[in-house]
C-alpha cells in the first residue's frame, strides 16, 4: 500500500503553515497516518497517531509509516483495529488516549468516518488546538454536521482543496491567521 500523494492528500497545509508559523506544538496527535505524520514530526516536539484500522487493506499501513519515519524518539504509533462506527469501546479508547497524553494540537483525517464524533471529544477535553482534513464534503458520512463547538473556541474554515477546519481557544493565534 502506497502513502498517498495525490492532490488534495495534503492541502491542509497551506492552513496550518500558518498555523505553525505561530505555534509549535508540544504534543500533536493524529487521527490517521500517512504522508502528514512526517510533515508534523517537521513542526512539532512529539507526535502520537492513533490509527483506527477499519479495512483490511490498510494491514501494512502503519508499518509503511514507519519505515519512512526511522528511529524517532518523538514518535509513536497505536494501531486499533476497529469497526467504521463510534462505540463506546473506540470512545473510551479516544478519551484514555486523550487524558494520558494531554496533546495539545489534535490532527483528525482518520480513515473511520466518526471524525466529527473525535472533534467532540477534543472539545470535552480542552484540547486546546483541533484541526480536521477533508472538510468540504459528506458531513452526514463524517459526522461534521455533529460537531458542537465549544464555547470560547475561534473557528477557520478553510474551503480551498479538500477543506480543513480549524478551532482553537487561543484567540490571539485565531486572529493571526
Amino acid at each position: 500500500m502506497a502513502i498517498d500523494t495525490g492532490a488534495g492528500s495534503q492541502d491542509y497545509r497551506n492552513l496550518l503553515d500558518k498555523v505553525f508559523n505561530h505555534y509549535k506544538p508540544k504534543h500533536l496527535l493524529e487521527f490517521g497516518l500517512g504522508m502528514g505524520t512526517l510533515y508534523f514530526l517537521e513542526k512539532s516536539d512529539k507526535v502520537t497517531s492513533f490509527e483506527i484500522l477499519v479495512h483490511p487493506t490498510q494491514e501494512g499501513w502503519t508499518q509503511e509509516v514507519l519505515d519512512r519515519v526511522g528511529d524517532n524518539p518523538n514518535y509513536k504509533a497505536i494501531d486499533f483495529p476497529h469497526k467504521d462506527e463510534f462505540t463506546d469501546e473506540l470512545k473510551n479508547e479516544i478519551e484514555k488516549l486523550l487524558i494520558e497524553l494531554k496533546p495539545d494540537f489534535v490532527f483528525v483525517d482518520s480513515g473511520c468516518h466518526c471524525r466529527g464524533d473525535i472533534i467532540n471529544l477534543c472539545f470535552k477535553h480542552n484540547i486546546p488546538n483541533i484541526s480536521a482534513h477533508d472538510t468540504a464534503h459528506h458531513p452526514q458520512l463524517y459526522g461534521w454536521d455533529k460537531i458542537k463547538t465549544k464555547k470560547g473556541y475561534y473557528f477557520i474554515n478553510h474551503t480551498e482543496g479538500q477543506g480543513t477546519f480549524f478551532w482553537s481557544n487561543n484567540k490571539s493565534l485565531h486572529d493571526n491567521l
